[in-house]
């Protein structure tokens, strides 16, 4: 079963509700739709805005997490708030073991996604070629 982004954030909704853990969390995010637009999938890129060009950041899936409904939820995890979550110069242990779970590269929800974004794939992805200068302009 696969959530499109209101679907997802209507499961959230009901989630927080009750008790709830990261792993109820990154379960979600693994539901969410990763479907994007684009004949060339680039695993990452800051080429997004070409429309033949299949991205992460064009899915549901980036959508969801990185709404604020799913921020609140994750901060709710261990008593950080939005706001908290959302500012650069707010650093505790708690979010940063919130932020360092969620950017995990094995475990968190990006894992996840990615996981479902890379085995959607149909050919062989490709990878942006430019110079790290060149990606800047």
């Amino acid at each position: 079963m696969s959530y499109d982004l209101n679907a997802a954030k209507a499961q959230l909704a009901n989630l927080v509700q009750g008790t709830f853990t990261q792993d109820d969390l990154v379960n979600l995010a693994k539901q969410v739709d990763i479907t994007a637009e684009g004949s060339v999938t680039v695993l990452y890129s800051k080429m997004g805005s070409d429309p033949n060009i299949r991205i992460l950041d064009k899915t549901d899936a980036f959508e969801f997490l990185t709404s604020d409904d799913f921020q609140r939820a994750l901060g709710q995890t261990k008593g950080v708030s939005l706001a908290q979550m959302k500012d650069p110069s707010f650093i505790s242990p708690e979010k940063t073991a919130l932020l360092n779970w969620n950017y995990d590269g094995t475990a968190g929800p990006w894992a996840g996604i990615s996981k479902n974004f890379a085995e959607a794939t149909v050919g062989c992805p490709h990878h942006d070629k430019r110079t790290q200068y060149e990606r800047r302009k």
